[in-house]
């Protein structure tokens, strides 16, 4: 009995394929993403869909099924993102100096900087626009930037435990 290499396993079967696939429409995201903003611009209507008002599969006296098109492409997207990382990844940046200063720094850089340069900024603009500017910036860290840094190549499990560590954090600072 051969016993299946790691090289063996992502060549073959679906998550193989799976990863051939995502890997090749993310190295196209640049094209995906010029081609999206340009349909948005021309027919605006047309992404009307992809909100998060619930849409109705079903529904009977007692029962209403309900899907949410926004959450559940951010599902999918946050899910394949995860097939990517591996538990020993999170561990090796809680354990490394090198890469816990960076989380301490960009711990420090969403709560305080960001902070005050939106309050600065809010001083030339109108206090409308000032006030949900510092509110935005008050409130950082989305799954957003998890999706930035599978793109460009960064590191996912930091960008992860920042979004957590900001996520907890902010329960505690708002």
């Amino acid at each position: 009995v051969e016993k299946a290499t790691e090289s063996t396993v992502s060549k073959s079967g679906f998550k193989g394929v799976y990863f051939r696939v995502v890997e090749a429409l993310t190295l196209l995201f640049p094209v995906w993403l010029t081609l999206l903003i340009s349909c948005a611009l021309v027919s605006p209507q047309s992404f009307q869909w992809l909100t998060s008002e619930g849409i109705i599969l079903a529904e009977t006296d007692t029962l209403q099924i309900e899907i949410d098109p926004f959450s559940l492409t951010m599902g999918i997207a946050m899910l394949s993102m995860g097939m990517t990382v591996k538990f020993s990844d999170f561990g090796t940046i809680v354990t490394s100096r090198e890469k816990l200063v960076p989380l301490i720094l960009a711990f420090l850089m969403q709560f305080i900087v960001t902070p005050l340069i939106a309050y600065a900024i809010g001083f030339f603009v109108p206090t409308p626009t000032a006030l949900g500017m510092f509110l935005l910036a008050s409130c950082p860290g989305s799954q957003l930037s998890n999706v930035a840094s599978f793109v460009a190549g960064g590191s996912l499990p930091l960008s992860i435990i920042m979004s957590l560590t900001s996520t907890i954090a902010r329960c505690f600072a708002i």
